[in-house]
Formats: C-alpha cells, sequence, structure tokens
C-alpha cells in the first residue's frame, strides 16, 4: 500500500493580515464607520476626540464623503445669521446654526472655520480657537489654512489677555479679603479701646523748666524710662474707622492725627500724618507715619518724624506721642 504525501498550506496571522486590513480599510467599511462614528458624536457632541478622528477618517475616503442637505441648510442659515449680526449677542444665532451643521456633517471643514468665525465674535474665544483647528485637521487649501492660522492667533493673543485679567481680578479679590481680615482684626484690637492719657518721649524730664521744645529722644531713650505723661486726655479718646477702611487715631490735644489703611503687600497697614490747620479748620497732610501697637491696643505709639525705612537711625532723636489706656 502506497502512502500519498499531502502538502496542505500553511496559513499564518500574517498571511491574513494584509487581508483583514483591506477589508477594513475598503471605502464601503470606511464609510459604515463614518457612519457609526457620526451617530456617536449627535449623542455626545461635545467630543473632541471624536470629532478630530471623524475628520481624519474622512480625509482618506475618496470620493469624499457628500454633504448632507441639513448640513447645507444649517450652514446657510448660519451665514446669514452671521451677515445680519449687529451685537455679541446676534452672532449667538450663527453658531447655533453652524454647530447644527457640524454635527449633520462633522467632517466638513468649512462648518469649522465658519463656526470658529461666529465663536469669535460672540465673544467666546476659546471655543472659537478650538473649531480653528479642527478646521486645520480637514486639510484646506494652504491659502486659507494660512488664514486660519491668522485668527488662531489673533484669539490666543486675546486669549492671554483674558487670562491676566483674571489673574488680576483674582489678586485683587484676594487683596480685598486680606485688606478686610486685617481691618477686622486692627477693630477688635482697638475698638473697645478708651485712651485718657498721652505721653511723650524725651532725653529730658518735659515738666523741668531746663527742658526746652522740642525734646524728642533717641532709640535707647525710647526704651528706657524717657516717657512723661503730658496730660490726661478730656474727653477721652478711641480709634474711628470710617467707611472708606482705614483707621484714624487723634492725639488728645486733637491738633495731629494718622490714618491707616491696610495694604496686603507689606502684611500691615501703611499709615500717613496729619496736622489741623485751625485757622483753616482743615488736616493737612504731613506724610508717613511710624506707628507701633502693643498687643492688646492699650499703648498707641506715633511719629512724624521717625523714617519707615531703612534710612532709621538709632541714635537720631524723634518726637514720639503716646496715647494709653490708664
Amino acid at each position: 500500500m502506497k502512502c500519498w504525501r499531502v502538502f496542505v498550506p500553511l496559513v499564518t496571522a500574517t498571511t491574513l493580515g494584509p487581508l483583514c486590513m483591506c477589508a477594513q480599510n475598503s471605502p464601503t467599511n470606511q464609510r459604515e464607520t463614518l457612519k457609526q462614528y457620526v451617530s456617536d458624536l449627535q449623542r455626545n457632541p461635545d467630543d473632541r476626540t471624536l470629532r478630530e478622528r471623524i475628520i481624519k477618517l474622512a480625509t482618506s475616503i475618496e470620493p469624499r464623503p457628500e454633504i448632507p442637505e441639513d448640513a447645507k441648510r444649517h450652514m446657510a442659515r448660519g451665514k446669514a445669521a452671521f451677515e445680519i449680526a449687529k451685537n455679541d449677542n446676534d452672532f449667538v444665532d450663527a453658531v447655533s446654526e453652524f454647530r447644527q451643521a457640524s454635527l449633520s456633517a462633522p467632517w466638513w471643514g468649512a462648518v469649522y472655520f465658519n463656526l470658529g468665525r461666529a465663536q469669535d465674535k460672540a465673544g467666546d474665544d476659546a471655543a472659537a480657537k478650538a473649531s480653528l483647528e479642527l478646521y486645520l485637521l480637514s486639510s484646506p487649501a494652504q491659502a486659507d489654512a494660512e488664514t486660519a492660522k491668522s485668527l488662531i492667533y489673533e484669539i490666543e493673543f486675546k486669549l492671554e489677555k483674558q487670562q491676566a485679567e483674571h489673574a488680576r481680578s483674582e489678586q485683587r479679590r484676594e487683596n480685598q479679603a486680606a485688606t478686610g481680615a486685617l481691618l477686622s482684626n486692627m477693630k477688635a484690637n482697638l475698638g473697645r479701646v478708651i485712651y485718657n492719657a498721652e505721653y511723650e518721649c524725651s532725653y529730658c524730664n518735659i515738666h523741668s523748666a531746663r527742658c526746652n521744645r522740642p525734646h524728642p529722644c533717641n532709640a535707647d531713650e525710647y526704651n528706657g524710662r524717657n516717657w512723661y505723661k503730658e496730660f490726661d486726655i478730656t474727653p477721652p479718646t478711641s480709634a474711628t474707622f470710617p467707611d472708606d477702611g482705614t483707621v484714624v487715631v487723634t492725639t488728645g490735644d486733637g491738633l495731629l492725627r494718622v490714618i491707616g489703611t491696610p495694604k496686603v503687600s507689606i502684611a500691615d497697614f501703611e499709615w500717613k500724618c496729619q496736622t489741623l490747620n485751625i485757622r483753616q479748620n482743615q488736616w493737612i497732610d504731613r506724610g508717613p507715619a511710624w506707628v507701633s501697637i502693643s498687643a492688646s491696643g492699650r499703648t498707641f505709639t506715633l511719629s512724624c518724624d521717625r523714617p519707615t525705612n531703612e534710612s532709621f537711625n538709632p541714635q537720631a532723636r524723634y518726637a514720639y506721642y503716646q496715647l494709653r489706656e490708664e
């Protein structure tokens, strides 16, 4: 009995691979895939990744997919809305029509160009930029692509300006909150304090006939026992808090006052001195003031000639006044 050898062709995945690939990439299958993608997008119109996939797929199909009549209709309506628009709100109608067109034919590059222009006019710069980028994916002619790129660059500039303004607005909001907190803390510290005595720092005893004015003191004298009571304040005085967000403290004789404005940048108050012109009954600015407040708020020290910056000299003498609650 003879045995015959039978040769069976070996079919491998490698052999089938190209066949499967060709089947998958056939025009019929591509159009079916496109149809499914469009159906999915209509259920999820904000799926940008799916839009990009649709555009890339459509550009690979020959001949290109036909534009549905519904898309053409919405495109024409969008153009009409764009042409008659007179303000930002009017352009919203054009945006709505172009969006409808983009759902019927999401591979149609022209609709994204018009949508981007309408969104730009309507003030939605971020959406306009995204639409124009989708337009560029549709492989437009070189001249048209350059026009879209130019629009994108303009929109990017506007977005940068908007982001910068938003950051400044947020910073202002945070500053206002912080200054409000500073003012609240100041009110809590000084709001209940009644100053009924005024003291003065002096290198000599101010009650001595030999101590002639002016009689300021240096840093050592300020920190020592060189404080002398000038008078009892009658009636007692206290800090006031005007509606402009400042704090005002006036000396016992009513001729000198300091005004504090909360400044977040230095995490403190910025103080200025004013003296009263009795004849004109008008407060005159004297420049920055140096202020020190005890933890309890019961001691308030001020100086209108001590520097508030690095030019302060501990050996130099400055005039200091101190209000106390006794």
